[in-house]
């Protein structure tokens, strides 16, 4: 093979799961695949075997010499068709040679009679039909409400909507709502007129309002050229049925082509179809048809199947055979049931099991799949736990939609800046956020507020801007004042706009401006993002899992890019970002994806049908979630028109009732649905808080005293490793001593690089005994630190060595309040209005925050001030200097800092103030001890001022505590005049173990707060630096 080729061998994917052969199949089965001249109703449960008993039919018909090309098989669902046709195919691999698809979909089928050329023709039409997406609808019926709102602000039309829709007409929620009850009411062949009808007899308030809005909406898609360059005739989804429907019944010699085309017709879940889909079923079917059902099954009540009725509508297609299937092929009667603490402990249990049973058990991961009634916070928990577990994992669209997925959001969230849909503006701060924080950009917390803080002093401007209006205003800046090297992830985003902007000047294509965002990406370290998770992918590892399923999913994005360009060819943009924003189930998306044949699968209950795993875990069995019995559409009264169409009930309270009852029916059935779909194991989980509780589905299946589940070490490496050195250091046994040595031994010539002692913490010598600061050194000291040495060495030391974080905005706080305390002694005369008119002036530097939080923080600071300011008034003391720097020298360090207030007493005598703006005041006995204000009476006692004070005597000190949000007046608490001599030889002493070699871990009151107990080897967080 020539150097740089790539060779590629395809191969179908298994799908022999759902082939039967004959001698597997009861006789029941065997009774339905023999089946032939007459219409017959297929029923079972769940697991009974259905689908294999369809294939199998229709295998054993082409088998028998059946025309292939004259047998239709409809189930529901893109991905269920393509399922079916590889499964039939499978079955009659040499046999199987058809001109059309042998499997589709309702809408295939009508799409199919839609756009026939022969029907065309006769009715002189040219245009080829294509279907509006759901953004599409959207974006007319956004279109058209805002031409209402204008015709209501100038009271043109008063008619329009009623006055307290008005206010809800702008929201995007509105347009989706108004855009499912039209469908609901269209899939049932209604019109505007009839729904007027309903209106008055059903008593509904806002239906004639909708009748209007959708009479003004059909005529506009009928005139619509749209939003592209092609003539196309654009079809409302749920007017697809109804319209091949009409189709037909106005053409006899259309219906007859069909009839002839489809001789044979089987119908596989037909408990998921609406009396629209049965109507053209009837049309288009003769004697050979099968149907199989399962009412209890039914998962698309909400999309408008109709199980209610399924029974009584077959009777119209006069089938008088039916075959029960009795015998269930997946049928586990004995969950493992578990309860867990949080989502995260939750979806370590799933791993663990999964795993353990991949690894003991030999289970193909393929073999295994997590069902969840919805999309929600398990998604991300289970991603992560199975990274860390090395499990290799495939998420269902339906379960995270293309636009949340992480490595999409900033790909959407630049195109939608470059073409002017999310302005750089502070209200839409979050999504800006979002972006710089992402790895095309490479932000933290930290290095945020380093860049605010450094825009902020270097605007040239006389007109003072907010650091979020300058980190703003660079994302499309030519230039700044500071060198982009000190706003890197500025810069990245910078340019990614720009390139963007630069490919719609060349281009409106979709796909071209997605290729000129990703292409360019770069991480924080300028590396290629394309490259380099192409390279993680590779490499394997949790890293690795992670990159893989990120290019899956810039994958699937290309390849709906181009399906949307091709379906409407010249479409904006923005319909496109809007299609998937608005989309946030996308079990419907046109998108071939990647063949991973051993994966485990995430999805939700809804994408199952038809399939089946040896291990399923149903997660997130929460009461509220699982079931969800929270009424849908209940504004414009969407339910109440369907239950109208199913039952013809015209009463309000009994129509709400039935609504109520129908939607507690599909919970179970999608209960029933998710528990049948393990053929061996089946867990159950749920999260207990106090909070958040299991629901009664899950305690259901629950013993009846059952606690909370601990989960066990990891099946990993690093879990493997750990265990295997605990029981060479721990074990009594000689033998288990040995195996463990050995084991590690073995790990370790295998390149594990935990398992070689060498590299064992406590094992592999110090790198340096010598102490922090050497003999021959000076440490400065700051005052506060001396405090913290005492509470805890080596939490002082870890954030001396850079594990503190930035300022945040309360330690902001406290130094604007200090720096305008301090302006009394230049002007002793400001007013509390004055001094509050500086914090207000300067509020837009201090906090970051936006919204009632800033206005929060706000109130606080000035109850603050006004506390100081009180206190200050009754102070009996003249005021001497404020911020006075100091220094002196004690052993070999330097004790430096500066005093809030130095003060002179009646006695002539100085005295020290310091201003505390923490929420808590410490306790009298603890400021008696206080080393921050020893260090200070010290510095009067040496005299250690630049500016030299009178005299060196001292009289104490005290700290004013003004941030206690329920006190109503600053907090003193006292220090008396220290003892110079024992002072300075304790402090001597703290200075000299500051720069020693060892530094001692203290439990005290700040643990709970502390910004590095992850390294603290006392606190559970921060054991694995001692132990593993």
């Amino acid at each position: 093979m020539a150097t740089g080729e790539l060779k590629l061998k395809l191969v179908r994917p298994s799908n022999s799961a759902n082939f039967l052969s004959a001698d597997q199949l009861s006789d029941e089965q065997k009774q339905v695949v023999n089946h032939r001249g007459s219409p017959l109703l297929v029923l079972g449960p769940a697991g009974s075997g259905k689908t294999a008993t369809l294939v199998a039919a229709i295998a054993n018909r082409i088998a028998t010499g059946d025309d292939p090309n004259q047998i239709l098989a409809i189930t529901y669902g893109r991905e269920n068709a393509s399922r079916l046709r590889d499964q039939i195919a499978s079955a009659n691999s040499h046999l199987h040679t058809v001109n059309e698809p042998i499997a589709r979909t309702f809408h295939s089928i009508a799409f199919l009679i839609l756009n026939d050329p022969i029907a065309a023709s006769e009715n002189n039409e040219s245009n080829k039909y294509v279907l509006l997406s759901g953004a599409e609808q959207d974006a007319i019926i956004s279109q058209l409400l805002a031409v209402d709102i204008q015709s209501l602000s100038q009271k043109s039309d008063s008619n329009l909507w009623p006055a307290e829709l008005i206010p809800a007409l702008s929201t995007r929620g509105f347009a989706k709502e108004l855009r499912d009850f039209i469908g609901r009411a269209t899939e049932r062949g209604s019109s505007p007129s009839e729904l007027e009808k309903y209106a008055t007899k059903y008593g509904q308030k806002y239906w004639p309002y909708i009748g209007n809005f959708w009479s003004r909406y059909q005529k506009t898609l009928a005139l619509r050229d749209g939003t592209t360059s092609n003539s196309l005739t654009r079809i409302d989804p749920s007017e697809i049925i109804i319209s091949a429907i009409e189709r037909l019944e106005s053409n006899p010699k259309l219906l007859q082509r069909y009839q002839k085309l489809f001789k044979v017709i089987y119908v596989d879940e037909f408990e998921e179809s609406d009396r629209a889909q049965r109507k053209l079923l009837k049309l288009l079917s003769g004697q050979e048809l099968v149907i199989f059902a399962d009412p209890k099954s039914a998962v698309g009540r909400f999309r408008g199947a109709d199980p209610d009725n399924l029974l009584a509508d077959l009777e119209h297609f006069g089938i008088r055979n039916q075959i029960q299937l009795s015998k269930k092929f997946r049928d586990v009667t004995n969950p493992k049931v578990a309860a867990l603490s949080s989502v995260s402990d939750e979806a370590n249990f799933i791993a663990h099991q999964f795993r353990a049973a991949h690894l003991r058990d030999g289970v193909p991961w393929s073999e295994m799949a997590v069902i969840l009634r919805s999309p929600g916070a398990q998604v991300a928990a289970l991603s992560r736990a199975f990274a860390q577990n090395q499990i290799p994992v495939q998420i269902d669209a339906t379960a995270l939609s293309l636009a949340d997925n992480p490595a999409i959001k900033p790909i959407l969230t630049i195109a939608q800046i470059a073409i002017g849909q999310i302005k750089l503006s502070p209200s839409n701060w979050d999504q800006i956020q979002s972006l710089l924080y992402s790895e095309f950009a490479g932000a933290d917390a930290i290095l945020m507020r380093q860049m605010r803080v450094a825009l902020s002093k270097e605007q040239s401007t006389d007109e003072r801007k907010s650091s979020t209006e300058l980190i703003l205003e660079a994302l499309t800046a030519k230039s700044v004042d500071l060198p982009w090297e000190q706003l890197t992830p500025l810069k990245r985003i910078n340019d990614l706009i720009e390139a963007a902007k630069k490919s719609l000047a060349k281009s409106k294509d979709i796909s071209d401006l997605l290729w000129s965002i990703w292409s360019n990406a770069k991480n924080y370290d300028g590396e290629n993002i394309a490259n380099l998770w192409q390279k993680q992918a590779l490499a394997g590892g949790n890293k690795g899992g992670i990159a893989d399923q990120n290019l899956d999913a810039v994958i699937t994005l290309f390849e709906v890019a181009r399906r949307f360009s091709e379906r409407l060819p010249g479409a904006k943009v923005g319909l496109f970002i809007d299609q998937l924003l608005g989309e946030k189930i996308l079990a419907d998306s046109i998108t071939a994806s990647a063949q991973r044949s051993e994966v485990v699968k995430v999805l939700t209950v809804h994408s199952t049908k038809g399939l089946q795993w040896r291990y399923v875990a149903l997660a997130g069995m929460q009461d509220g979630s699982w079931p969800n019995l929270k009424q849908r559409g209940s504004l414009l009264g969407t339910e109440r028109l369907v239950e109208i169409f199913r039952h013809g009930i015209s009463n309000p309270e009994q129509l709400d009732a039935i609504a109520a009852s129908g939607l507690a029916e599909d919970e179970l059935r999608l209960l029933n649905v998710a528990t049948s779909r393990s053929t061996e194991k089946l867990f159950i989980t749920a999260v207990i808080q106090e909070d958040n509780q299991p629901s009664r589905y899950f305690e259901k299946y629950a013993p009846d005293d059952y606690q909370l589940t601990q989960n066990e070490r990891s099946i990993t490496q690093p879990a493997i490793v750990a265990t295997l050195r605990r029981m060479a250091m721990q074990a009594q046994d000689a033998g288990e001593i040995e195996f463990a040595t050995s084991a590690l031994k073995t790990l370790a010539d295998a390149g594990v690089r935990s398992a070689d002692p060498k590299n064992w913490v406590g094992i592999k010598e110090l790198s340096t005994s010598a102490p922090v600061i050497g003999e021959n050194e000076q440490q400065r000291i700051s005052p506060s630190s001396l405090e913290s040495f005492t509470e805890c060495g080596l939490k002082w030391l870890l954030e001396q060595s850079g594990g503190k974080d930035a300022d945040s905005t309360a330690q902001v706080l406290g130094t604007a309040i200090h720096v305008i305390a301090a302006q009394l002694k230049q002007q002793p005369e400001l007013s509390l209005a004055q001094l509050e008119a500086k914090l207000k002036g300067a509020w837009t530097l201090i906090d970051m925050n936006k919204g009632w939080i800033k206005d929060y923080e706000y109130r606080r600071a000035a109850q603050m001030l006004q506390k100081f300011y009180g206190w200050n008034l009754e102070n009996k003391n003249q005021l001497v200097s404020v911020e006075e720097r100091f220094e002196f020298e004690l052993g070999n360090s330097v004790i430096s800092g500066s005093i809030d207030r130095i003060e002179l007493t009646s006695e002539n005598k100085y005295y020290i103030v310091d201003l505390k703006t923490g929420a808590t005041a410490i306790s009298y006995e603890d400021a008696r001890e206080n080393k921050q204000l020893q260090s200070y009476q010290l510095a009067v006692v040496n005299n250690a001022f630049k500016n030299k004070l009178e005299h060196q005597e001292v009289s104490g000190a005290e700290l004013i505590f003004i941030g206690d949000a329920k006190a109503k007046e600053a907090k003193s608490r006292p220090q008396a005049k220290v003892d110079e001599k024992a002072v300075t030889s304790e402090l001597l002493k703290i200075s000299e173990q500051m720069s020693s070699n060892t530094f001692i871990a203290k439990i005290n009151d700040r643990c709970r707060s502390c910004a590095v107990k992850s390294s603290c080897p006392i606190q559970p967080q921060g054991r694995g630096v001692i132990q593993s």
